[in-house]
């Protein structure tokens, strides 16, 4: 019972300080294209709370620092243990604790423990809900890479078998009966003019490539 007392004085002491009807807002606020943004997104039961100019202010703070920490860089840099290192230095942010102390009118000591407690699980839940927006967006990021990867892979296995296709062996050369091998001239003819002089050291080794000089084709 106790517990659930204290967290509707939590629910009580947002309500009070933190979310603002939206007519008053209108009137007081000094940043109006906000509320648009709000309303634009409402759905029929309009549940989307509108929150004071204080308020929005310390969730943008909050939104920069989730977007410093949880990245790919910090991410190579720190693991596994980047949510949690992340949460837990953010709720030890002095200037975001001030920042979030002054949306409350408190009256005692007690208020202000509490309202740092909130402070607290609004982190958390805000870095939880944001890293796992983030990991969404990179496995997303890594299985299209490494679809796109094992495509250029599978291509470029095609285009070498193509090209090995092409290729005039060494003993079709020396078996050719026509005059002057003059078939295996314009095949060859035909390689040199589709592969460039790195296409035909790829396909050809130093070997095959000596022979096919010295072989009599004309």
């Amino acid at each position: 019972m106790e517990r659930v007392l204290k967290e509707m004085k939590k629910v009580l002491l947002l309500q009070n300080n933190v979310i603002i009807p939206s007519q008053i807002l209108r009137e007081t606020t000094k940043k109006p294209e906000t509320l648009n943004v709000t309303e634009s997104r409402q759905f029929r039961e309009h549940r989307l709370l509108n929150i004071s100019d204080g308020a929005y202010e310390f969730f943008m703070l909050l939104e920069q620092q989730r977007v410093d920490r949880i990245n790919l860089f910090q991410l190579f840099q720190q693991g596994p243990g980047l949510i949690e290192d992340s949460i837990e230095d953010v709720t030890k942010n002095e200037v975001l604790q001030t920042k979030f102390l002054n949306l409350f009118c408190l009256d005692d000591n007690g208020d202000k423990a509490m309202v740092l407690e909130l402070y607290c699980e609004v982190v958390n839940r805000y870095f939880k809900m944001g890293a796992g927006q983030f990991l969404r967006d990179f496995r997303k990021d890594y299985h299209l890479q490494k679809t796109f990867a094992n495509r250029k892979s599978l291509m470029q296995k095609k285009e070498q078998a193509n090209k090995k296709k092409l290729k005039v062996h060494i003993p079709q050369i020396e078996q050719d009966t026509s005059k002057g091998k003059k078939l295996s001239h314009l095949r060859l003819q035909a390689l040199v003019a589709k592969l460039n002089a790195e296409g035909l050291q790829n396909l050809y080794q130093k070997k095959e490539l000596q022979k096919t000089c010295v072989t009599p084709i004309m």
